[in-house]
């Protein structure tokens, strides 16, 4: 039996995973145990943390420093740029990857987008994604890991 990480399918067939972040220096000392909902995104070269998912883990977003521009569908963007980890959790297992994630600036534009994870974190595996059957697969050298539909 394949290792299960928590995520699903939306209406449309889009892709979410749930992960735990850690962001040190920028999350409140005592932690939160907050999984974080993101959008499988084939298309983002990095993993982005949406502004709304940012105040839920407790960050202040106006400290941030949001210099790194970025340029996407609706044009450019800019985000602040912070080193952490991010934890996809299973059965039995826990895959750990450190990355240099995003955190959105808040705009009127993009308060209700999700935060995305990206190649960074996805290049690490293999995918089978199959959306009209309800298949995401994440297959690395240890384990393949499925998104339940």
């Amino acid at each position: 039996m394949d290792s299960v990480i928590h995520g699903g399918f939306t209406s449309t067939g889009v892709p979410f995973v749930e992960a735990w972040v850690i962001l040190p220096g920028l999350m409140p000392p005592t932690g939160t145990d907050f999984a974080v909902p993101f959008m499988v995104d084939t298309g983002a070269s990095s993993t982005s943390l949406s502004p709304r998912d940012a105040q839920d883990l407790g960050l202040n977003l106006s400290r941030l420093n949001y210099s790194a521009r970025s340029m996407g569908i609706g044009g450019y963007s800019f985000s602040a740029l912070a080193d952490g980890i991010i934890t996809l959790r299973g059965d039995g297992f826990d895959f750990v990857c450190q990355v240099s994630i995003r955190i959105a600036q808040p705009t009127v534009h993009n308060l209700r987008l999700p935060s995305l994870l990206g190649r960074d974190v996805l290049r690490q595996f293999n995918m089978r994604y199959e959306a009209a059957n309800g298949i995401l697969q994440f297959i690395s050298n240890e384990s393949t890991i499925v998104v339940s539909a």
